[in-house]
């Protein structure tokens, strides 16, 4: 059914709300947030203790006489063992039960003229 009131069109494409939030979105770039780079660090540490003890074992392997194919077998065998199943899934659940925490944290409430005021600034500067 068409509206007998006329129309004023304010603005079209990227000029409107939506579409300066579209453009917001896409020029965002893909910096990592802190919990990311945390996550990167720990798999890093764990990855290189499971490939130190695998070469280690490897080297051990072969100072024990055993044959090159076997002491491969044992190095991937090691550092595969090293690196747990659960990861993923421990880190999801850690990052889901701090956030569930932090979310039910009251937050601390503030006067009109409490800390965020300027004026409580300036007055505690000139004591």
């Amino acid at each position: 059914r068409v509206s007998p009131l006329p129309v004023v069109v304010v603005s079209c494409g990227d000029r409107t709300v939506m579409g300066r939030i579209a453009s917001l979105a896409s020029s965002l770039g893909n910096d990592q947030t802190p919990i990311a780079v945390e996550i990167e660090h720990f798999i890093h540490i764990i990855s290189g203790v499971a490939v130190f003890l695998g070469v280690t074992f490897f080297i051990l392997a072969n100072i024990l006489d055993y044959h090159w194919l076997e002491a491969v077998i044992f190095l991937i065998g090691i550092i595969v063992a090293n690196v747990p199943e659960g990861l993923l899934a421990t880190v999801t659940v850690c990052l889901t039960l701090t956030a569930k925490a932090d979310g039910q944290e009251e937050l601390p409430r503030e006067e009109p003229g409490g800390r965020g005021n300027p004026r409580f600034h300036l007055h505690h500067l000139l004591r």
